[in-house]
């Protein structure tokens, strides 16, 4: 099979959505023979590879496919129970990713000021020195707790290191998004998080979430929704700030103004209890707060009120309530446009109150809990980090560390870039300039990205396919393995000699590791009890050694040839906390959280208003942003994503703009306390008159010419055929978001920025 094209990219891509639209209408390939049905190339690549995607947070199931010794196709595993052999554009895209021209595959060290671009390669055991020498130092003087660690995602490895340290700081970004939710989930019901199935509800309410376009677990419940919708006539109604893919495939939908869909949820649990269809067993049983109390709360909360906080009509929200209450059973989700708000908390916990109202807790097709499987680790083990909510102890941003440190002695980076995905953009990239503030800082990532530019020392990571790690984010019981499906050498030579693909050593490119192996070899290096902690050859080896519960001897290598290892209990068992109640305080669905309390917050849920949006002038709006579905804030490299969407026009009300005098593609100055942008503007009717929105992704200064719109010349062509250059490469809005976080539940207030406008 020859390179793939842009059009080969573009023809799969567009089979893939079908594959989540239509469910089972388009299969993948599981084996050669189904292959040699979808494209006789493709069939002789021989057994797939499988393994988990990495390029979002939904850890879609992959099977990687072969020429010889190179890597050329990506799709979905059919038999994987997540996503059940569909993948989105990002998936297929991964192939851009590994093989990107502009990769950093050695280690580097600065030779000029920060940021000024001059390098010297070093070696990784002089990379491996600075670290364990730097480490061991900070933990022999007792101040462990100055090393911080910036990481996109701990691998399991990675956090046996930090609980081997003890007490560094570590700032994990894949936890940092959702924290508000995170905390209102664990003090309600125990979890920190749900699993929503809509395959079989009857009803399912959206409250700020676009999962037909991006979300935690983005191509399996996009799918499930569409099943439902087609096999079960399942109701989908969908409130939200701006008219997104989902609200565009709802029965119904509604813009609401930001930060107000507490307001009505707690509107509609008001007629729920007045018009007596809660489920009187599920509340007075289950749950801490009876409804003889409940209804007096929810008294200061009419539909009229609601309607003029947020712009939907009281009929509306009346109408839907009693729909929702009637149907069974019934789903919420909720998403960012709910919880990253600076009432964030109190919202989500308002949301969850409906979903208790109605019974629709933990029962299939509505709002179950995950199901979190603990792993044995293996002997000798850390010491463990304090099961205390980890929000309440670490920063949100690197900025929010800085008011509390004078200077940081030792900062790491690890595939995370705050100098873009941090609010005030501007502020941190000059806290990462300064070296009084951060006195050595290590970038450890695939790219130069804008934070690796500002740092002292570059290491080069490996890919999603180049390392080992195990998936075991929220699920119905399940692991998926993410292994590698690169090879450098002499594949071929092996294939010769009749050796398995599983036998032949796969290694990454250049000189690139994972961040496993990476921190693996530190710990050894460090000696002493770090050393001790860590006697694994490899990630491999120590991935080995993990038990699952109940797992039989030979898990391990069936998750290595199926990609996956199910729970030996099978499917998602709902209405477990019948057995043994739910894991808070009260063994009770804590409508009343006396852990709030004693945080000083409500311990009920209630609706408090966002002071800066009660009044706004003429000229004055709401600033939201979105994630697109082509795109994440670390694929504006990859080449036929951004050629899909390069650019991020920002989304304004047709009626807002006549009566200010804006029209189509006028350029306006977009301007917050902490500074200003100039885009260009798209008007539409499918957003909230009060609000406007900028898509993430786009507006790079870094990471490599296709995400900066530039031309260049490399051994890929591609490269050198950026026919967007003229369009630009769109701008980035965090550099105008100020840090603002939630007192208590620590999530910045993404959606809350109030903007001034004026036309250039």
């Amino acid at each position: 099979m020859g390179k793939w094209t842009r059009r080969d990219f573009l023809r799969v891509g567009a089979a893939g959505a079908a594959g989540v639209i239509f469910g089972d209408g388009w299969r993948l390939c599981s084996s050669t023979a189904e292959a040699q049905q979808w494209s006789p190339a493709l069939a002789t690549l021989g057994e797939p590879i499988p393994t988990t995607c990495g390029m979002c947070p939904a850890g879609c199931g992959l099977l990687c496919y072969r020429d010889g010794d190179a890597l050329r196709g990506i799709f979905g595993n059919p038999s994987h129970p997540e996503n059940r052999g569909k993948i989105c554009a990002k998936g297929i895209a991964g192939l851009n990713y590994v093989f990107d021209p502009q990769r950093i595959l050695y280690p580097m060290r600065r030779t000029g000021a920060r940021g000024e671009g001059k390098w010297r390669r070093i070696t990784w055991d002089e990379a491996y020195h600075t670290i364990a020498s730097k480490l061991s130092l900070l933990m022999k003087e007792g101040r462990i707790d100055e090393a911080f660690f910036d990481v996109r995602k701990e691998e399991r490895l990675v956090s046996r290191f930090f609980n081997a340290l003890e007490h560094p700081t570590v700032l994990n970004r894949s936890k940092l998004g959702n924290l508000n939710k995170r905390l209102a989930h664990k003090v309600t019901w125990g979890a920190e998080g749900e699993i929503v199935d809509p395959s079989t509800s009857s009803y399912v309410l959206v409250f700020g979430s676009n999962p037909l376009e991006h979300h935690d677990s983005h191509v399996a419940l996009a799918q499930r929704l569409i099943e439902g919708k087609v096999n079960h006539g399942t109701k989908l109604v969908t409130l939200d700030v701006r008219h997104s893919n989902t609200a565009a495939k709802s029965d119904e939908a509604f813009m609401i103004k930001p930060g107000t869909d507490g307001i009505i949820a707690l509107a509609m649990a008001n007629v729920i209890m007045k018009q007596n269809l809660y489920d009187a067993e599920f509340l007075d049983k289950w749950t801490n707060y009876p409804s003889q109390r409940l209804t007096p709360h929810l008294g200061p909360y009419p539909p009229e009120r609601a309607a003029d906080e947020s712009g939907m009509r009281a009929d509306d929200i009346r109408r839907i309530a009693v729909e929702f209450a009637r149907a069974k059973p019934a789903a919420i989700l909720s998403g960012g446009g709910v919880s990253k708000h600076r009432n964030g908390l109190q919202n989500e916990r308002c949301i969850l109150l409906l979903a208790a109202l109605t019974g629709n807790v933990d029962v299939e097709g509505g709002c179950g809990l995950p199901r979190e499987l603990s792993l044995l680790e293996p002997d000798p083990g850390p010491p463990q980090r304090s099961e205390e909510i980890e929000h309440l102890q670490h920063p949100s941003s690197l900025l929010s560390f800085l008011e509390t440190k004078d200077t940081i002695d030792f900062y790491m980076t690890c595939q995370s870039n705050p100098v873009y995905d941090d609010p005030e953009t501007e502020r941190t990239a000059e806290a990462l300039k300064d070296e009084e503030k951060t006195s050595f800082s290590i970038a450890f990532d695939t790219h130069l990205t804008e934070t690796g530019a500002l740092a002292d020392m570059f290491l080069p990571a490996s890919t999603f396919l180049e390392g080992w790690d195990v998936e075991t984010r929220p699920s119905k019981g399940h692991l998926s393995l993410r292994q590698p499906v690169i090879q450098r050498g002499a594949e071929t030579e092996f294939l010769r000699k009749g050796l398995k693909i599983s036998s032949i050593p796969f290694q990454p490119l250049g000189a690139s590791v994972s961040a496993s192996d990476m921190y693996l070899e530190v710990a050894k290096r460090m000696g002493g009890d770090m050393k001790d902690y860590f006697p694994f050859n490899s990630t491999e080896e120590y991935l080995g050694r993990i038990v699952p519960p109940n797992a039989d001897p030979g898990w391990f290598q069936e998750l290595k040839e199926t990609g996956f290892w199910m729970h030996p209990e099978g499917e998602q068992r709902y209405r477990r906390y019948t057995d043994r109640g739910f894991h808070t305080p009260s063994g009770k669905f804590e409508i009343y959280s006396e852990t709030l309390r004693k945080m000083g917050v409500s311990p009920l849920p209630v609706y408090d208003p966002i002071p800066d949006h009660a009044r706004l002038d003429d000229h004055e709006f709401i600033l939201t942003t979105y994630t697109p579905n082509v795109h994440t804030r670390r694929t504006g490299n990859c080449k036929w994503l951004t050629e899909i969407m390069h650019d991020n026009p920002v989304w304004m009300n047709t009626g807002a703009a006549k009566a200010r005098g804006i029209q189509q593609g006028d350029t306006l100055r977009i301007s917050s306390p902490v500074g200003d942008i100039a885009v260009r503007v798209l008007l539409t009717e499918g957003i909230h008159p009060n609000t406007i929105a900028i898509a993430q992704g786009c507006g790079h200064r870094e990471w490599g010419t296709v995400a900066r719109a530039e031309r260049q010349k490399t051994e890929d062509r591609d490269t050198n055929l950026v026919w967007w250059k003229s369009v630009g490469n769109g701008i980035h809005p965090n550099a105008i978001i100020p840090v603002a976080t939630h007192p208590k539940g620590g999530g910045q207030a993404w959606h809350d920025t109030k903007v001034c406008i004026e036309k250039i």
